[in-house]
């Protein structure tokens, strides 16, 4: 097999190790201590529920459904008015720096914003879950000096 997909090949190389094994618990098991399979995802609810996945580092958090949102009303805002859209996007292409960024935010504001409110209790589940998903946290390294 000639991929250029490393975590295949990584993949096909796990496998094929496990094979005289004869089960799929054991190739799961390999594929799974070299850190090759997705961990499940959890929903936090609210107007836009966010996926959150721990990683090897921290937290993964996926805003899909309000960037599908945002992608939605953009598209249908160039369904409706193509030069405007055109033109807006044409000014920001030519933008740069604060100029830029302000146009980026008047398009973002005109699409519905990027901010999200929750509630009380969908914002403390958020919380809860990021903190149980990071794990232990170590402490950070103080100087200590000599006496």
């Amino acid at each position: 097999m000639s991929t250029s997909n490393p975590v295949a090949r990584r993949a096909t190389i796990l496998i094929t190790s496990h094979l005289g094994e004869h089960t799929a618990a054991a190739v799961v098991e390999a594929l799974d201590r070299a850190g090759m399979l997705a961990r499940p995802t959890e929903r936090v609810g609210g107007p836009y529920p966010i996926s959150l996945r721990r990683t090897g580092l921290g937290v993964e958090l996926d805003h899909h459904s309000l960037m599908s949102a945002l992608l939605i009303q953009y598209v249908t805002s160039l369904a409706e008015d193509p030069s405007g859209v055109l033109a807006e996007a044409e000014a920001i292409t030519a933008a740069s720096g604060p100029e830029r960024d302000a146009l980026i935010e008047t398009l973002l504001d005109s699409l519905g914003g990027t901010t999200q409110a929750l509630g009380a209790t969908a914002a403390k589940r958020l919380a809860e879950r990021i903190t149980a998903l990071a794990g232990p946290v170590f402490p950070e390294h103080t100087k200590r000096q000599a006496s």
